[in-house]
């Protein structure tokens, strides 16, 4: 799984700071971007890179994934400031030099994740009218959860190429999250020379905050971040790391932080994979559906029913979660921790003629052993309800038993 936003990029500033020094080489100038058109054509052209892409990853092949991202024509978007000063020069390209190796990493640890079973699917492409390109959206399914990459895609004179994408989970592009990093390598000498006093105020406390948090002063770390003043303080990106730092502390200042976040940027739905968990903490159930709905309207994923599956499970409505979980099965019969959320659910229910059936896919389509099938059935977690305590008593169960073992 990638590494969480903060952790990321400390690790990659470490990298940076750490091979700072020598000449750096010169970056080739990035292609002009053409502004495309939505067209019949081009649909098709976005649609086969979008699934090439998947393929890839599937494939191991990280190779092709860097070369159908423009990580040249993204280090400039990124390092590119409002302000510039001459200084400026020499500290890019020693940035570059210091990043670019790492950042080339990010192919391999989508793979890792996939090696360890999660997803990376290509969800759609669609049309964005202010930036006069497409975009790709993908879901990252990992046992940590789900997230989406919402990718930029450019047009040069012979090619389609990635120039940057939009994470989900940590509420900005990765182009500013590395536009961050190179800020914090920055002299604050030069810093002042670039950036008006309050901005130079709040970029001081940030780095400030990120060093607290790396060295394991959490609660510096979330108070130097919550001293910030600027427009900066209501940024999406510092509002998502607040919640990161407060989760290091006690439920009270998470919840807080939540608070905070959902009252600046009500149901916005590039941060409700953070709103949902304040929801579900509050054990507000109705809510967190409503949130997965505007989800659903954002991303076009119908996997989120394992989502509210979920939530109608922890909530009692076992009919509910039966429901979703069914539909889930039915669009990906393949995904395992969907199929065993639905046979819980049905146990939950009594629906033991359909529970049967489902333990004859799992052991006819699937080939699971019997006797694995028994052991998920009874084995008990200490501090944990088995739901299958009165079906494991049943005489269809038992008969089944007979049967098979």
């Amino acid at each position: 799984m990638i590494q969480k936003p903060i952790e990321f990029l400390l690790l990659a500033l470490a990298l940076v700071l750490a091979s700072c020094g020598g000449e750096a080489p010169q970056s080739p100038t990035p292609e002009k971007a053409l502004l495309m058109r939505e067209t019949p054509e081009n649909d098709s052209l976005v649609q086969a890179f979008g699934v090439r892409l998947a393929e890839a990853l599937y494939e191991e092949d990280a190779d092709t994934f860097n070369a159908m991202f423009h990580w040249d024509r993204f280090m400039d978007l990124a390092l590119e400031l409002p302000r510039e000063h001459q200084d400026l020069s020499n500290y890019r390209e020693q940035f570059k030099k210091g990043l670019t190796a790492k950042i080339k990493t990010f192919p391999q640890e989508l793979i890792e994740n996939l090696n360890e079973g999660g997803f990376y699917d290509f969800l759609y492409f669609y049309f964005d009218e202010g930036l006069r390109t497409y975009r790709l959206m993908y879901r990252l399914y990992s046992e940590s959860g789900i997230n989406y990459h919402d990718y930029i895609l450019r047009k040069s004179e012979d090619a389609l190429y990635l120039e940057d994408l939009y994470i989900y989970a940590s509420g900005e592009t990765l182009s500013t999250s590395t536009r961050n990093l190179f800020l914090a390598s920055l002299p604050s000498g030069l810093l002042g020379r670039i950036m008006n006093p309050q901005e130079l105020k709040d970029t001081s406390r940030m780095l400030e905050a990120m060093r607290a948090y790396e060295s394991g002063s959490f609660g510096q770390a979330y108070y130097k971040l919550s001293m910030l003043e600027g427009p900066m303080r209501n940024l999406k990106s510092i509002l998502a790391l607040r919640i990161q730092m407060a989760s290091q502390l006690d439920q009270e200042t998470y919840m807080e932080a939540m608070a905070s976040m959902m009252e600046i940027l009500p149901e916005d739905p590039t941060m409700a994979l953070l709103t949902l968990d304040y929801y579900v903490l509050n054990q507000d159930f109705e809510s967190a559906l409503r949130i997965l709905e505007i989800l659903e309207t954002e991303t076009g994923d119908s996997f989120l029913n394992l989502m509210r599956g979920n939530l109608y499970y922890q909530s009692g409505d076992y009919p509910a979660a039966v429901a979703r979980f069914h539909t889930l099965v039915g669009e990906y019969p393949d995904f395992m921790e969907g199929r065993l959320s639905y046979m819980s659910a049905l146990a939950m229910t009594k629906d033991y003629s359909a529970l049967l059936g489902q333990l004859d896919t799992l052991k006819n389509t699937y080939a699971v052993p019997p006797e694995d099938l028994q052991t998920y059935i009874e084995s008990e977690e200490e501090g944990m309800e088995n739901p299958f305590a009165v079906f494991m008593e049943t005489p269809g169960y038992r008969q089944w038993k007979d049967r098979h073992l």
